[in-house]
Protein backbone atom coordinates (compact mmCIF):
# COMPACT_ATOMS: atom_id res chain seq x y z
CA UNK A 1 0.00 0.00 0.00
CA UNK A 2 2.78 2.40 0.92
CA UNK A 3 4.67 1.77 -2.34
CA UNK A 4 1.58 2.93 -4.29
CA UNK A 5 1.04 5.90 -1.96
CA UNK A 6 -2.18 4.63 -0.44
CA UNK A 7 -3.15 5.75 3.05
CA UNK A 8 -3.38 2.43 4.95
CA UNK A 9 -5.28 3.89 7.93
CA UNK A 10 -7.90 5.38 5.60
CA UNK A 11 -8.27 2.07 3.73
CA UNK A 12 -8.62 0.10 6.96
CA UNK A 13 -11.29 2.50 8.23
CA UNK A 14 -13.30 2.98 5.02
CA UNK A 15 -12.90 -0.40 3.30
CA UNK A 16 -12.38 -2.57 6.40
CA UNK A 17 -9.12 -4.02 5.08
CA UNK A 18 -7.29 -6.59 7.18
CA UNK A 19 -3.83 -8.11 7.03
CA UNK A 20 -2.75 -11.72 7.42
CA UNK A 21 0.33 -13.27 8.94
CA UNK A 22 2.91 -15.72 7.60
CA UNK A 23 0.85 -18.93 7.69
CA UNK A 24 -2.17 -20.40 5.95
CA UNK A 25 -3.67 -20.29 2.51
CA UNK A 26 -3.98 -16.50 2.58
CA UNK A 27 -0.55 -15.78 4.13
CA UNK A 28 1.03 -12.37 3.54
CA UNK A 29 -2.12 -10.84 2.08
CA UNK A 30 -4.42 -7.90 2.44
CA UNK A 31 -7.98 -9.14 2.91
CA UNK A 32 -10.66 -6.97 1.30
CA UNK A 33 -14.15 -7.91 2.54
CA UNK A 34 -16.93 -7.65 -0.03
CA UNK A 35 -20.15 -6.23 1.40
CA UNK A 36 -23.70 -6.20 0.10
CA UNK A 37 -26.35 -4.37 2.11
CA UNK A 38 -23.84 -4.01 4.96
CA UNK A 39 -23.32 -7.77 5.20
CA UNK A 40 -19.99 -9.39 4.35
CA UNK A 41 -20.76 -11.87 1.57
CA UNK A 42 -17.26 -12.74 0.38
CA UNK A 43 -13.72 -11.42 0.23
CA UNK A 44 -10.74 -11.12 -2.03
CA UNK A 45 -7.10 -10.89 -1.07
CA UNK A 46 -3.96 -9.28 -2.49
CA UNK A 47 -0.45 -10.67 -2.08
CA UNK A 48 1.89 -8.17 -0.38
CA UNK A 49 5.17 -9.95 -1.16
CA UNK A 50 4.96 -9.75 -4.97
CA UNK A 51 6.28 -13.34 -4.92
CA UNK A 52 3.01 -15.24 -5.17
CA UNK A 53 2.00 -16.66 -8.55
CA UNK A 54 -1.49 -15.27 -7.90
CA UNK A 55 -1.60 -11.60 -6.91
CA UNK A 56 -5.31 -11.81 -6.11
CA UNK A 57 -7.11 -14.79 -4.55
CA UNK A 58 -10.84 -14.67 -3.89
CA UNK A 59 -12.82 -16.62 -1.31
CA UNK A 60 -13.70 -20.15 -2.40
CA UNK A 61 -17.12 -20.17 -4.07
CA UNK A 62 -18.55 -22.74 -1.65
CA UNK A 63 -17.74 -20.43 1.29
CA UNK A 64 -19.30 -17.27 -0.17
CA UNK A 65 -22.65 -16.15 1.19
CA UNK A 66 -23.41 -14.64 -2.22
CA UNK A 67 -21.18 -14.89 -5.32
CA UNK A 68 -18.83 -11.92 -5.39
CA UNK A 69 -18.93 -11.86 -9.19
CA UNK A 70 -22.68 -11.16 -8.98
CA UNK A 71 -22.18 -7.96 -7.00
CA UNK A 72 -19.97 -4.88 -7.13
CA UNK A 73 -17.08 -4.23 -4.78
CA UNK A 74 -17.77 -0.95 -2.99
CA UNK A 75 -21.48 -0.72 -3.84
CA UNK A 76 -22.49 -0.06 -0.23
CA UNK A 77 -20.33 3.09 -0.21
CA UNK A 78 -21.74 4.45 -3.49
CA UNK A 79 -24.52 6.76 -2.38
CA UNK A 80 -24.80 9.18 -5.32
CA UNK A 81 -26.69 8.65 -8.57
CA UNK A 82 -23.41 9.04 -10.48
CA UNK A 83 -21.02 6.10 -10.29
CA UNK A 84 -17.60 5.14 -11.57
CA UNK A 85 -16.96 1.54 -12.64
CA UNK A 86 -13.42 0.22 -12.34
CA UNK A 87 -11.92 -3.27 -12.58
CA UNK A 88 -10.66 -4.13 -9.12
CA UNK A 89 -10.55 -3.31 -5.43
CA UNK A 90 -7.27 -1.37 -5.58
CA UNK A 91 -8.85 0.91 -8.19
CA UNK A 92 -11.79 1.50 -5.84
CA UNK A 93 -9.36 2.21 -2.98
CA UNK A 94 -7.66 4.91 -5.09
CA UNK A 95 -10.85 6.49 -6.39
CA UNK A 96 -12.79 6.24 -3.12
CA UNK A 97 -16.49 5.94 -2.34
CA UNK A 98 -18.61 6.26 -5.46
CA UNK A 99 -16.36 3.91 -7.40
CA UNK A 100 -17.39 0.26 -7.73
CA UNK A 101 -15.43 -2.68 -9.12
CA UNK A 102 -16.73 -5.44 -11.34
CA UNK A 103 -13.87 -7.66 -10.09
CA UNK A 104 -12.50 -8.08 -13.61
CA UNK A 105 -13.37 -6.73 -17.04
CA UNK A 106 -16.37 -8.94 -17.68
CA UNK A 107 -19.78 -8.45 -16.13
CA UNK A 108 -22.61 -10.74 -15.14
CA UNK A 109 -26.28 -9.83 -15.68
CA UNK A 110 -26.65 -9.36 -11.91
CA UNK A 111 -23.91 -6.73 -11.93
CA UNK A 112 -25.49 -4.86 -14.86
CA UNK A 113 -28.83 -4.92 -13.04
CA UNK A 114 -27.21 -3.58 -9.89
CA UNK A 115 -25.55 -0.79 -11.88
CA UNK A 116 -28.82 0.27 -13.54
CA UNK A 117 -30.66 0.19 -10.21
CA UNK A 118 -27.95 2.16 -8.40
CA UNK A 119 -26.90 4.83 -10.89
CA UNK A 120 -28.51 7.05 -13.51
CA UNK A 121 -25.16 8.36 -14.77
CA UNK A 122 -22.19 6.02 -15.08
CA UNK A 123 -18.54 6.41 -16.01
CA UNK A 124 -16.35 3.41 -16.83
CA UNK A 125 -12.59 3.62 -16.33
CA UNK A 126 -10.79 0.37 -17.05
CA UNK A 127 -7.08 -0.21 -17.56
CA UNK A 128 -5.57 1.14 -20.75
CA UNK A 129 -5.30 -2.20 -22.54
CA UNK A 130 -7.13 -2.94 -25.81
CA UNK A 131 -9.24 -5.83 -24.48
CA UNK A 132 -10.17 -3.93 -21.31
CA UNK A 133 -11.22 -0.95 -23.44
CA UNK A 134 -13.32 -3.23 -25.68
CA UNK A 135 -15.06 -4.62 -22.62
CA UNK A 136 -15.66 -1.10 -21.27
CA UNK A 137 -17.36 -0.16 -24.54
CA UNK A 138 -19.49 -3.33 -24.42
CA UNK A 139 -20.60 -2.56 -20.84
CA UNK A 140 -21.35 1.05 -21.83
CA UNK A 141 -23.53 -0.21 -24.69
CA UNK A 142 -25.49 -2.47 -22.34
CA UNK A 143 -25.99 0.31 -19.79
CA UNK A 144 -27.01 2.83 -22.46
CA UNK A 145 -29.52 0.32 -23.84
CA UNK A 146 -30.91 0.06 -20.29
CA UNK A 147 -31.55 3.83 -20.31
CA UNK A 148 -28.50 5.01 -18.39
CA UNK A 149 -26.20 7.85 -19.36
CA UNK A 150 -22.82 6.17 -19.75
CA UNK A 151 -19.32 7.39 -20.66
CA UNK A 152 -16.00 5.56 -21.02
CA UNK A 153 -12.93 7.33 -19.66
CA UNK A 154 -9.72 6.17 -21.34
CA UNK A 155 -6.54 6.71 -19.38
CA UNK A 156 -3.41 7.64 -21.33
CA UNK A 157 -1.51 4.88 -19.53
CA UNK A 158 -1.75 2.50 -16.59
CA UNK A 159 -4.76 1.85 -14.44
CA UNK A 160 -6.89 3.85 -11.98
CA UNK A 161 -5.12 2.33 -8.97
CA UNK A 162 -1.81 3.79 -10.19
CA UNK A 163 -3.13 7.37 -10.40
CA UNK A 164 -1.83 9.84 -7.88
CA UNK A 165 -4.36 10.66 -5.20
CA UNK A 166 -4.80 14.32 -6.23
CA UNK A 167 -5.74 13.24 -9.78
CA UNK A 168 -8.14 10.61 -8.45
CA UNK A 169 -9.78 13.07 -6.06
CA UNK A 170 -10.16 15.65 -8.83
CA UNK A 171 -11.73 13.10 -11.18
CA UNK A 172 -14.20 11.93 -8.55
Amino acid sequence: LASRNYNPEYLERVFDLKGTGPVGEYRHRIIAPIYLKRKMISFTSRDITNKSKLRWITCHKELEIYPCKCTLYGIDLATNKTGLIVEGPSDVWRMGPGAVATLGITTKPEQLKMLTESFSRIFIMFDNEPFAQQQAQKIAGNLTAAGRECHVIKLEHGDPGAMNQDEADHLM
